[in-house]
């Protein structure tokens, strides 16, 4: 049971570090116009799918091309906004905050208590 605990509090803790995280880059980050330049085909385990390439300019006028780690299908030409840490444009992330960092809570939060339930239902 007190493993259980241990595991949901360091669940917690990362989701807590990533939205921290998130928050102090939105904060103090460089932001950037992205547009989507192209798509490059990503093979998962049964299916292939299309990601978008993204490239940026930093501020100093170089251009940067990245992919997302976790993306949606986005059109070509359509512009996204883009943060990175000052001088370390090769660490940039989509600005997503509008929906993701609801869901990361939401996601962390009902996972947690779904595993909490399930040992809870298993050692009892």
């Amino acid at each position: 049971m007190e493993f259980t605990i241990i595991i949901d509090l360091l669940m917690l803790l990362i989701l807590v570090y990533g939205i921290m995280k998130r928050r102090r880059l939105r904060r103090v980050g460089v932001r950037a116009t992205g547009v989507v330049v192209r798509h490059i085909e990503r093979r998962g385990e049964k299916d292939t799918y299309e990601v978008p390439v993204i490239a940026f300019f930093d501020e100093t006028g170089k251009r940067f091309e990245f992919i997302p780690p976790a993306s949606v299908f986005e059109p070509i030409a359509r512009e996204i906004t883009i943060l990175y840490p000052s001088g370390e444009p090769h660490k940039a992330v989509v600005d997503n905050h509008n929906y993701r960092e609801h869901d990361y809570w939401f996601a962390g939060i009902l996972s947690a208590v779904i595993l909490l339930l399930v040992i809870i239902w298993i050692f009892d």
